[in-house]
């Protein structure tokens, strides 16, 4: 079973205990039946939608006593109407006994995607399970372009992420697949396992055999942006990362959404705003990690990012090696 933090609204009256004869987590499920009013009822009360694919899961316990306070309470949710092990997440409620619903908030759903739900009381060794309902996430409907006043428009959310506090996938500079290892030997535009390039190389100190050719920017079939959402997106380049920083253009505040820390970029020539998470890098520094479009002019196995460490109070422009791992905020004319 999964632990996990999420929010979600869900709301559906389940009058009876449905479980099964396993032990799970050194609990013991009690065998179905009908419910009595002297013992304990988990109900199932509802699935309510939210902004970005999450809902509100709604339950309640009854014929619980007052006295009996060791106890939690909760939802499963999963794709798997068995609620097997591997595609099943618990999350539990928090608060005191109340004769009035809970409520939990599950945020780590995908778009276009049937799960199932129950409520849950735990007490002592016994698990009781409210009726299992179910619901239909909407389909994807792609990210949003977000005039801040500026030259392009930016979108309100990474490279395969569905939110805007979600992190997305990592890539390498100039790749359209994520991967497990983000080095040297695993870079599409190398030469076995150096960091000798073979595209986008503009001095042959760093080309395989002294390779040169005229690319610096990336191709649309090298632009993760432009592959994985078509049209006009595409990766920004360094100087639009540099108008977005001008504070006569935009105010940063750091904060947080959804749990997650980063920055909320607000256009000072108009009422909108992006939301930049803290994304960290392949090999786990701490901070938020934007790639640009551009390769670095002094330096071609390098290229340019926006990097941003409210702890260290950092928000530049830097460079990485092309092989790491970064995320990537598209951005549109």
């Amino acid at each position: 079973m999964r632990s996990i933090v999420s929010t979600f609204a869900l709301i559906a009256f389940g009058l009876y205990l449905v479980s099964c004869d396993k032990e799970e987590d050194g609990l013991v499920a009690q065998e179905p039946g009908q419910i009595t009013e002297e013992g304990p009822q988990a109900l199932t009360i509802s699935a309510v939608y939210g902004a970005y694919y999450t809902v509100v899961l709604s339950g309640q316990i009854s014929g619980l006593e007052k006295a009996a306070l060791d106890y939690q309470c909760g939802f499963e949710y999963s794709t798997d109407r068995d609620f097997g092990e591997e595609n099943t997440f618990r999350k539990s409620a928090s608060g005191k006994y109340s004769k009035k619903p809970f409520s939990i908030i599950v945020t780590d759903i995908v778009p276009g995607q049937k799960y199932y739900y129950r409520a849950y009381y735990i007490n002592q060794m016994f698990i009781y399970y409210g009726e299992t309902k179910e619901f239909m996430t909407d389909e994807w409907k792609g990210p949003e372009a977000v005039d801040l006043g500026l030259s392009v428009k930016w979108a309100d959310m990474n490279v395969d992420a569905y939110r805007p506090w979600e992190r997305g996938n990592l890539y390498s500079w100039g790749e359209i697949e994520p991967k497990e290892s983000y080095m040297w030997n695993t870079y599409k535009f190398h030469y076995q396992g150096t960091s000798q390039l073979t595209k986008y190389c503009n001095d042959k100190i760093y080309g395989y055999q002294e390779y040169t050719d005229a690319f610096t920017t990336l191709e649309p079939q090298d632009d993760v942006a432009h592959v994985r959402w078509g049209g006009q997106w595409r990766t920004p380049s360094k100087e639009e990362f540099l108008e977005l920083m001008d504070t006569l253009n935009c105010a940063w505040i750091y904060t947080s959404m959804n749990g997650i820390n980063g920055y909320k970029v607000s256009s000072k020539k108009n009422d909108n705003s992006i939301f930049l998470p803290e994304t960290s890098d392949s090999h786990g520094c701490e901070g938020g990690f934007f790639w640009a479009n551009s390769i670095e002019p002094e330096c071609a196995s390098s290229a340019p990012h926006l990097y941003f460490n409210h702890t260290r109070n950092h928000l530049f422009i830097s460079t990485y090696a092309r092989a790491f791992g970064l995320t990537v905020r598209p951005v549109q004319p």
